[in-house]
């Protein structure tokens, strides 16, 4: 039988320490409702082990070799958008500006479907009871996926007043969502349902694909085959239908935040699917001097794993490592001078710590993101009350985008543009960002909330 390589990152820390981280819509009718009794349609399936294969010999090529197929082409950009005073807008590139399709001033959040043909949205007016629904790109065909009462009726602790929509994806390449949920309590805390659902939204059903911890988020693979569930001290991977490839193919110590709210990692797949990276904070993260974070490799059926990386990392809640999309590469931040200084490095560096550069100093705030051709990034640096944003290069200077500050969520699009939300003097906005043209604004609307929006890439 062959052995298996766990990963086991306290048993590594012991043995290195011992050596020295309805909606009416304008003109039109009514909305179609789909009713859903999900009390009758979850169904638990509970995961069983899968056992893992021995791989193929390899033979000797032919002298012909099959044609390899070419790359499918992406399908045309499309956004969807909730503005500041939330109502759900879309966007695509025969648009000059964003176009409103729900007026309702209730919208929290909304999901772009792969193919750019469905979105999903939830509302809420009191951030207890949520419906969630789907519309078509061009305004028509709203209707109920879950109501109020479907989400009420899921199963919860005592205790809990109520199931909010916590992460909710497009399975890749599927018009199916995946979603787990936030358990609301009066006062104070944060947890979560231990129960990851699907909703094919062509054929509008609900089912639960496993159960896992209290703590938690999913990654879904890119060929949609599998999931890696992120828990407190560890990361599984699950077939997509909730079967068990490995429950722990990453295992981490509890990470301190000093908050309500349990750290968990944030996997980034390979593009073939077969296995993932994993940045791990210093265990606990406000000592002084910093801590060590790790860089992790594991193959997606836990067969083979190997640490690349340890080095000194600052921890923030909302990223301190950012692996590049070819997973050769990463961005993390080390102290720079006194605590009281409020000053970092940011460095880039292979994930295996070779070519570690200090590539520019300031006060940042994690806003950190890779374009598709590992070569450029996009950062921000404090500058009093907001932000000034940069195009980082590897092998090349700094460039400033000056019509781009308090930038807060970021999304490529492609190798050279990027989409940023921004919020300044009581306007927010989603724009366009070109690294060879102007900025494009896509939407300006009153109000200082940021843009939360989902692009099908």
């Amino acid at each position: 039988m062959k052995n298996r390589t766990r990963i086991l990152i306290p048993l590594i820390v012991l043995a290195l320490s011992a050596v020295a981280c309805g909606i009416s819509l304008p003109g039109s009718g009514t909305i179609d409702t789909v009713a859903t009794n999900v009390a009758a349609t979850v169904q638990a399936l509970a995961g069983t082990a899968v056992t893992a294969l021995t791989p193929e010999a390899h033979t000797a090529p032919t002298a012909e070799l099959p044609t390899v197929p070419p790359t499918p082409a992406l399908p045309a950009l499309r956004v969807s958008l909730v503005s500041p005073d939330r109502d759900l807008y879309v966007w695509d590139e025969t648009m000059p500006a964003a176009v409103k399709i729900v007026d309702s001033g209730d919208v929290a959040a909304s999901v772009i479907s792969p193919d750019g043909a469905f979105i999903a949205f939830t509302r809420t007016s009191d951030y207890v009871n949520y419906t969630l629904e789907m519309i078509n790109f061009d305004g028509s065909g709203q209707r109920v996926l879950m109501s109020a009462a479907d989400f009420a009726a899921l199963p919860r602790p005592d205790g809990a007043i109520g199931s909010t929509p916590s992460q909710l994806v497009f399975i890749p390449g599927t018009h199916t969502l995946a979603f787990n949920v936030r358990l609301a309590y009066e006062g104070p805390g944060l947890a979560f349902g231990s129960t990851l659902y699907n909703v094919n939204v062509d054929a509008p059903s609900v089912s639960s694909i496993l159960n896992t911890g209290e703590s938690w988020k999913f990654t879904y693979s890119p060929d949609g085959s599998k999931i890696a569930i992120s828990q407190p001290t560890g990361i599984g991977v699950y077939n997509a239908d909730g079967s068990v490839v490995d429950a722990t193919v990453l295992a981490y110590p509890f990470v301190n935040t000093a908050s309500e709210y349990a750290w968990v990692a944030s996997p980034v797949w390979s593009a073939d699917s077969t296995s993932l990276m994993a940045a791990v904070p210093p265990q606990d993260p406000w000592t002084e001097p910093v801590g060590n974070g790790s860089l992790w490799r594991v193959a997606a059926d836990g067969m083979t794993g190997e640490q690349t990386m340890e080095s000194p990392m600052m921890y923030f809640p909302s990223g301190f490592a950012f692996i590049s999309p070819d997973l050769s590469k990463v961005i993390f931040f080390t102290r720079l001078g006194a605590p009281t200084d409020n000053q970092q490095t940011l460095h880039t560096a292979g994930v295996d710590g070779t070519t570690d550069i200090a590539y520019t100093t300031g006060q940042f705030d994690s806003t950190v993101a890779w374009s598709p051709d590992n070569l450029h990034f996009f950062y921000t640096v404090r500058d009093g009350p907001g932000t000034i944003s940069y195009i980082g290069s590897i092998g090349g200077a700094a460039v400033p985008v000056p019509d781009i500050n308090n930038a807060r969520d970021l999304v490529w699009v492609d190798a050279t543009r990027y989409l940023a939300s921004t919020s300044a003097s009581g306007t927010g906005s989603l724009l366009l960002g070109n690294l060879a043209a102007p900025t494009g604004v896509i939407f300006n609307g009153a109000g200082s909330d940021f843009i939360s929006f989902s692009v099908n890439r």
